[in-house]
């Protein structure tokens, strides 16, 4: 394998590790020797993921402390939240013109059956199952590969602030409707009605998370 693709490998699965972990900003990341078992990977690749990360914001290292998850101010979110918009209500307005619609219900099956669940944990789990899949699904569906590249460089901070923000409760039910427009817009194949919703729903995500900055004042 290309030594590329084993850091590109490394670098997906120690980002997927700090999101599954719900790591926070200021929480210190494993050693490396740890790491190169969660990448399962040598520490050269790791080394290199490790560097992407610390290029994008997501992590950095202080001397004989560790390496930790980056505080970031809430003006770094605002900014990247407006990259995001941009970027995804692009996406969303490529998207529209080449929809699977099988998958789409798929999706839209997933985000309803978090609607109902009961169980907190669960519920949690399935909204962001299908917020996920939503949002990777309108990335494949623009056919824009340089879109999806880009929201890659931010994608793992951003993840991190919105665990922190779905501590508020009733989050599953507050993007409801947002996830509820953004489909039926896809489904109806109107571009410029997907571009809308997906901007108007990246906007109330990015107010959930002033929310959270207010409350931990």
């Amino acid at each position: 394998m290309p030594k590329k693709s084993l850091k590109e490998s490394a670098y997906e699965k120690i980002s997927d590790y700090i999101i599954r972990e719900n790591l926070k900003p200021g929480d210190m990341l494993p050693p490396e020797e740890s790491l190169t078992k969660i990448a399962d990977a040598s520490r050269t690749p790791v080394r290199a993921a490790l560097n992407m990360l610390e290029q994008e914001g997501v992590i950095e290292t202080i001397p004989r402390r560790g390496t930790f998850i980056t505080q970031i101010s809430l003006k770094d979110v605002q900014e990247l939240f407006q990259l995001r918009e941009a970027i995804e209500g692009l996406a969303a307005r490529l998207a529209a013109r080449r929809v699977d619609q099988d998958q789409l219900s798929i999706i839209e099956k997933i985000l309803n059956d978090a609607m109902k669940e009961e169980d907190p944990e669960r519920k949690q789990k399935l909204f962001d199952e299908g917020d996920d899949m939503l949002h990777t699904f309108i990335f494949d569906q623009s056919g824009n590969q340089r879109l999806r590249q880009v929201s890659r460089t931010y994608s793992t901070i951003l993840k991190i602030e919105i665990n922190v923000s779905n501590t508020i409760p009733g989050v599953v039910e507050k993007f409801h409707d947002d996830h509820a427009e953004v489909i039926t817009a896809l489904r109806n194949q109107d571009s410029a009605a997907a571009e809308r919703a997906m901007k108007k729903h990246i906007s109330n995500v990015y107010r959930n998370i002033l929310l959270t900055y207010e409350k931990n004042l």
